[in-house]
This record gives C-alpha cells, structure tokens and sequence, in this order.
C-alpha cells in the first residue's frame, strides 16, 4: 500500500481511526488500556458527527444539551453516537457512550473500526495466543502520514492558528487522555529526540481548549481516572 488517508473511507471518515492507528506501537500493541482508550474514540467521533452537521447543542431550559439535527448519518457507527447522545449533556453523553458501560448505552468503536481498517488493508490483523494477546500491524508509510500532521502539531512547527480541521479533531480527542497522548509521542519519535513532555501537553491543551466536546471528555475522564 503507498497511499492511505486519500483512498481508505474509514482513515478519512472517522477520526477516531486515525487515533487507532496512531495508538499503535511499532510492534501492533496498543499503547494505553481501554479504559483510556475508549472515552477518546467517543469524543473523536463526537466531533466529527458535529462538524458533518449531525450533532449540536441546544438550550432545554436548564441546561445546554446536545441534539441531533435534520442530517442523516450515512455510516452505523456516526448514527449509534449520534442517537445515544440525544438530549443529553456532553458530559454526560460521554460518560454514557464511553465510561459507565454498565449503563448499557456503551458504543464499541474500536472493534468494529479496526475490523474496517483491515477490511481496507490498512491493518494486519496477528492473531493472539495463550500467551500474548493480538496485535494489529500497521503499513509504516500509512503510520507515517496519521502521525506526522499529529506530531507537528504538538512540536509546535505549526501555529495554532493554521491547524488543519481534521488535524485540529485529532490532537483534540487524544488529549482527552494525557496518557495516550504522551505515549502516542513516545512511540513515534526518537528516544533521542528534545521533546518537552509539559510543552507538548500546554499545545495540546490549546486546541483540547477549542473543541467545547473535548474539554467535557477530558473532565470526564480525569473525574474517573485520576487522568490528569
């Protein structure tokens, strides 16, 4: 494969794809638990239901909530998110969708996207074993080009203000968790490279601080978590 985000429908539709991909090690391990995980999935897909016109907020009367509009979701996975995020809070959406699974409105992105990831021949799917659990390979040229908008970002090569939309979404719901979004760095970059741990995470803070959505999965996670 020599190309990625251009050709494969879920890459370009789904920012919680790119994360998947980007959450990654080089060795097809993921490099947080689900628990971080799955918050930030739910967030990334959040945001791009509300940025393709199918979520938005509205006052109730005693609170802003979010509701679906008048759009048609074209893709299961947007409308299940969509759906279940009707009449309620962000916070409270996300702790639904992502966070108290025992509530039954959990949404599961991360098999079902992973499944289309390899479907796509984006992903290789190694098998799991008694001893080790599976693994998913990603091409490295693919890798290359979900994370190299994302470490540019965060290195400060590019200034807030010209951050690309999608590039915005994905530096955003990552770091919803400051777990993954450290370890996502240390996984992509040189070990002997002068990456600033606090300067990372104040950039990413600064677009986390743009996206309404994100800043309520961030609390939400830190409430349960103690995720900083």
């Amino acid at each position: 494969m020599t190309s990625m985000a251009a050709d494969t429908v879920t890459l370009t539709t789904f920012t919680a794809a790119r994360i998947l991909v980007a959450s990654l090690d080089l060795r097809g391990r993921s490099v947080v638990v689900q628990q971080q995980l799955r918050p930030v999935l739910v967030v990334a897909t959040m945001l791009d239901a509300a940025a393709a016109g199918l979520l938005t907020t509205a006052f109730n009367g005693r609170r802003t909530v979010l509701r679906r509009t008048d759009e048609t979701a074209d893709d299961e996975l947007l409308a299940a998110v969509v759906d279940r995020c009707e009449g309620r809070s962000v916070s409270s959406a996300i702790n639904r969708l992502a966070i108290s699974t025992w509530s039954g409105g959990a949404v599961d992105l991360r098999e079902p996207l992973l499944e289309r990831l390899a479907d796509e021949g984006v992903l290789r799917r190694e098998e799991g074993t008694m001893l080790s659990r599976e693994r998913w390979h990603c091409d490295p040229e693919t890798r290359r080009l979900v994370v190299a908008p994302f470490l540019a970002v965060l290195s400060g090569d590019v200034v807030d203000e010209v951050i690309d939309e999608e590039v915005r979404r994905l530096v955003a719901s990552t770091a919803v968790s400051t777990q993954l979004l450290h370890r996502i760095i240390r996984a992509h970059t040189d070990p002997a490279s002068s990456t600033n741990p606090r300067q990372v995470r104040e950039r990413a803070m600064r677009v986390l601080e743009t996206e309404p959505i994100a800043v309520a999965g961030h609390r939400a996670l830190a409430a349960v978590m103690g995720a900083g």
